[in-house]
C-alpha cells in the first residue's frame, strides 16, 4: 500500500519545483538537493526527511502498524534525459493512481530554446494502489495486504510541471489522507488502553472468583461433616424404630388372634340373632294373616249388612209409595237412614284402606328384615376379608419399612413444598356451587345428593344432602365448595326418608372454578 507520507514528500518537492521553473529562474543547473524519506519496518513510529540543507523528525504515529508495510525508497531529483517525452500532470497522476507505489523524481533543467522542464517518475514494486477520490475514513492503510515485490520497474512518465492545480488537490487529499490516519492511530490507541483496562479488571475478578471458590469449598466440606453426622444419627433412629416396630408387629399379632376369636365369638351371636329375627318375622307374617283374615270376614259382614239396608231402603220406599200419609215421618226416616248407610259406607272404605296400608307396610317390614340379614352376613364376610387385608398389609409395612426411611429422608423437601401448597390452596375461600337436577317424582319421594368430597359427605346415601323443589321440577341446593378442587357426585330418591335408587352410572364430574360462583345444571338419569 502507498505511503502517504511518501506521496506527501513528493508532492512537496514537486510543487517547489514546479513554482521554480513557472518564476523563470535562469541560474545555471546545479547539483539538486537530494530529498529521502525513510520509513523504517523495524521502527514504525518514526518518519524523517531529510535533505541537504535541512532535517527534520516527528512522530505522528504510535506502533501499531505490522512491520511487513510497504517501505518507501528515497526520492532523489536529478536531471532527466531530453530523450524523454513532455508529460502531463494529469497523466502523472493517473499513473500513480493505477499503479500506487513509490515514484523517484527525477529533475532536468530547461534546455536551450524550450521553457518547459519535465520530471521522471520512476515507479518502486514496494507500493500498491492508492484510491485519491476516497474519502479519509473508508481508506484503511492498516489493513490492506502489502503488494507483492518485483524485480522489474513501472515505466516511467514525464510531469508536466506546469498543471499546479492538479498538484495542489493530491496535496489536500494527502493531508487529509495523513489527518485521518493519525485520527486512527488516536482510536487504536484508546482501544488498546481500554484493552489493558479490561484485562486488569477481568485480573481482579479471576482472583476474586478464586477466592469465593475456596470460602464455597471450605463451607461445603462443613456442610458435608454435617449431612454425615446427621446420616448416622438418622440410621442409629431408623435401627430404634425398626425394633419398636418389629414389637408392633407382635402386638398386631396378638391382636388379629384377638380378632379372629372376636369374629368367631360375633359370627354366632349373630346367626342366633339372625334365627330368632326370622322366628319373629315368621310370626308376625302369620298373625298378619290372621288380621287379614278376620278383616276380610269383618268385610263380608259389612258387605251383607249393607245389602241388607239396601233391601230394606226398597221396602220403605214402597211404604211411601202405599203410605202417603205418613211421609213427612218416613221421610225423616229415610233421611237418617241414609246418613248412617253413608257413615257405614265411609268406614268400610277407610277399614279398607287401612288393611291394605297396614299389609304392605307388613310386606315392607318382611323385605327389609330379609335386606338387613343380607346386609348382616355381607359385612360378616367384609370383616373377615377386611382382617386379611389388614394382616397382609402390615406384613407388606414391615418389609417396605426400610425402604420408605430411606425416601423419607430423600423427600423431605418435596414434602415441604407439597405441604406449602396445601397451605396455600387451604388458604384460598371457598366458592358456591349450586347444583340444579330436573327430576320428576311421587308424593313422598325426594332427590338427594352425595359425593367424593366431604361437602357431599363421601358417598354416604344416610348423611346425603337434601334438594329443594322451589321450581318442580327442578331440585336445587347451594354449596360451599372448595376453590380448584375436581369431585364426583350423583343424586338419589328417598321415599319417606328410604333409600329407593341411585342415579344411573356414570358419575357426575365437576372442577371448581378458582373464584366466584358457579351452577351446575343436571337431568335424572
Amino acid at each position: 500500500m502507498s505511503s502517504p507520507f511518501g506521496l506527501l514528500g513528493m508532492a512537496h518537492r514537486a510543487t517547489a519545483n514546479l513554482r521554480q521553473m513557472s518564476y523563470g529562474s535562469t541560474a545555471p543547473a546545479a547539483a539538486p538537493a537530494t530529498s529521502s524519506l525513510t520509513f523504517d519496518d523495524n521502527n514504525s513510529d518514526t518518519v524523517s526527511i531529510s535533505s541537504a540543507t535541512k532535517r527534520r523528525s516527528f512522530s505522528p504515529l504510535l506502533q501499531t502498524r505490522k512491520p511487513s508495510l510497504a517501505v518507501v525508497d528515497n526520492v532523489n531529483a536529478t536531471s532527466s534525459p531530453a530523450t524523454y517525452p513532455p508529460a502531463t500532470a494529469e497523466a502523472v497522476l493517473s499513473d500513480v493512481v493505477s499503479n500506487g507505489s513509490s515514484t523517484m523524481l527525477v529533475m532536468h533543467e530547461p534546455t536551450s530554446g524550450s521553457d518547459t522542464s519535465s520530471v521522471m517518475l520512476s515507479e518502486s514494486p514496494w507500493m500498491e494502489a492508492v484510491e485519491l477520490n476516497k474519502s479519509v475514513d473508508s481508506i484503511d492503510y492498516f489493513s490492506l495486504p502489502p503488494r507483492e515485490s518485483s524485480e522489474e520497474s513501472a515505466a516511467s512518465t514525464l510531469v508536466n510541471l506546469g498543471d499546479c492545480s492538479a498538484l495542489e488537490a493530491v496535496i489536500e487529499e494527502l493531508k487529509l489522507a495523513k489527518k485521518g490516519l493519525e485520527d486512527q492511530v488516536q482510536r487504536l490507541s484508546d482501544e488498546k488502553q481500554r484493552v489493558a483496562d479490561d484485562l486488569e479488571s477481568l485480573t481482579h475478578e479471576s482472583q476474586r472468583s478464586e477466592c469465593e471458590l475456596k470460602e464455597k469449598q471450605g463451607r461445603w466440606d462443613e456442610e458435608k461433616a454435617v449431612l454425615i453426622a446427621e446420616q448416622d444419627r438418622e440410621r442409629s433412629r431408623f435401627e430404634q424404630e425398626k425394633s419398636s416396630f418389629a414389637g408392633q408387629v407382635r402386638d398386631l399379632m396378638d391382636e388379629k388372634e384377638g380378632l379372629i376369636k372376636e369374629f368367631a365369638r360375633k359370627q354366632e351371636q349373630w346367626d342366633e340373632e339372625s334365627a330368632q329375627v326370622a322366628e319373629k318375622t315368621v310370626r308376625e307374617i302369620d298373625i298378619l294373616d290372621k288380621e287379614k283374615q278376620e278383616l276380610e270376614g269383618r268385610v263380608t259382614a259389612l258387605e251383607s249388612r249393607v245389602n241388607d239396608k239396601e233391601q230394606a231402603e226398597e221396602k220403605l220406599e214402597d211404604i211411601l209409595a202405599v203410605l202417603k200419609t205418613e211421609q213427612e215421618d218416613n221421610a225423616r226416616t229415610m233421611i237418617v237412614q241414609q246418613q248412617y248407610l253413608v257413615t257405614a259406607r265411609n268406614e268400610l272404605e277407610s277399614f279398607q284402606f287401612q288393611a291394605a296400608k297396614e299389609i304392605q307396610a307388613a310386606t315392607a317390614e318382611s323385605r327389609r328384615l330379609s335386606q338387613q340379614l343380607k346386609s348382616e352376613k355381607e359385612a360378616t364376610k367384609k370383616l373377615q376379608e377386611s382382617a386379611d387385608a389388614r394382616v397382609n398389609s402390615l406384613q407388606n409395612d414391615i418389609d417396605s419399612m426400610r425402604d420408605d426411611r430411606e425416601r423419607q429422608i430423600a423427600s423431605r423437601d418435596n414434602q415441604i413444598n407439597l405441604l406449602n401448597a396445601k397451605l396455600d390452596k387451604a388458604k384460598n375461600a371457598p366458592i358456591k356451587v349450586t347444583f340444579n337436577v330436573r327430576a320428576e317424582t311421587v308424593c313422598g319421594e325426594n332427590i338427594f345428593i352425595t359425593g367424593s368430597i366431604d361437602q357431599l359427605k363421601h358417598w354416604s346415601p344416610k348423611n346425603a344432602i337434601a334438594l329443594s323443589p322451589h321450581n318442580y321440577p327442578i331440585w336445587s341446593v347451594t354449596l360451599s365448595i372448595p376453590a380448584s378442587t375436581a369431585f364426583e357426585y350423583k343424586y338419589i330418591r328417598k321415599f319417606n326418608g328410604a333409600l329407593t335408587s341411585w342415579e344411573s352410572d356414570p358419575n357426575c364430574w365437576y372442577s371448581s372454578p378458582a373464584s366466584g360462583i358457579a351452577t351446575i345444571n343436571d337431568i335424572w338419569r
